[in-house]
C-alpha cells in the first residue's frame, strides 16, 4: 500500500462527478490511465478502511443527488456495496447516516458522526463549524477524505488547509470563489 493509493481515489471520485459520455469521462480515459491513477479498491497501509467525512454549507438539494452519483461510481467501480437501493428524497443528514449504515466495503466507510454543515446556509455557523472539523481532525485523526459539497464547504475546508484530502463537489466558480489558484 502506497501514499498514492488515497490521490487516485480522489481522482477516482473526480472521474465519477464528470458527465457520462463526455470527452474527459472516465470511459472515455486514455487505456493506460490506469497506470498513472489505479482505480483498483484498496485499503490503507495498515489494512484498516478510508474513513470519509462530509460537510456542506446547508441543505441544497442537488447536494444529495451528487452524492448518490459518487456512491454509484464507486460501487461500479468495487470500492464498495450497497446493501439495499438509496431511498429518493433524502436531506443531505439523512443520506449520510443511510449510507454509514447500509455501505459495506473493506475499503471505504462513510463515517456517521462526521457529517457538519452551517445550519442552512448559515454565516454565523461557519466559523463554528470549521473549527468543530478542525478540532476533530487534529484530536482523533480519524477522518482521510472530506467531501465537501458546494461553494461555501470548498471555501470553509480551504481556509482550514484543508488538513486532510478534499474532494469539493457541486461548486459554482471554485477559481473565483478561491477555492483552487487556478484551472
Amino acid at each position: 500500500m502506497t501514499a498514492r493509493a488515497l490521490p487516485s481515489l480522489l481522482f477516482v471520485m473526480v472521474l465519477l462527478m464528470c458527465a457520462p459520455g463526455a470527452p474527459w469521462a472516465a470511459e472515455n480515459a486514455p487505456a493506460d490511465h490506469a497506470k498513472v491513477f489505479p482505480t483498483t479498491p484498496v485499503t490503507k497501509a495498515d489494512g484498516s478502511r478510508w474513513r470519509i467525512g462530509y460537510v456542506a454549507g446547508g441543505n441544497y438539494n442537488q447536494y444529495p443527488l451528487t452524492l448518490i452519483q459518487i456512491v454509484n461510481g464507486l460501487e461500479k467501480l468495487q470500492w464498495l456495496t450497497l446493501d439495499a437501493d438509496i431511498p429518493s428524497g433524502l436531506s443531505g443528514h439523512d443520506l449520510w447516516q443511510w449510507l454509514a449504515t447500509h455501505t459495506h466495503s473493506p475499503y471505504l466507510q462513510f463515517v456517521d458522526d462526521a457529517f457538519w454543515h452551517a445550519g442552512n446556509f448559515d454565516a454565523d455557523q461557519r466559523a463554528p463549524m470549521r473549527a468543530a472539523i478542525k478540532r476533530r481532525i487534529q484530536a482523533r485523526g480519524d477522518i482521510d477524505l472530506i467531501i465537501a459539497m458546494g461553494t461555501w464547504a470548498g471555501q470553509d475546508m480551504r481556509k482550514l488547509g484543508p488538513p486532510v484530502p478534499t474532494l469539493v463537489a457541486s461548486s459554482s466558480d471554485p477559481v473565483g470563489s478561491g477555492i483552487v489558484d487556478s484551472a
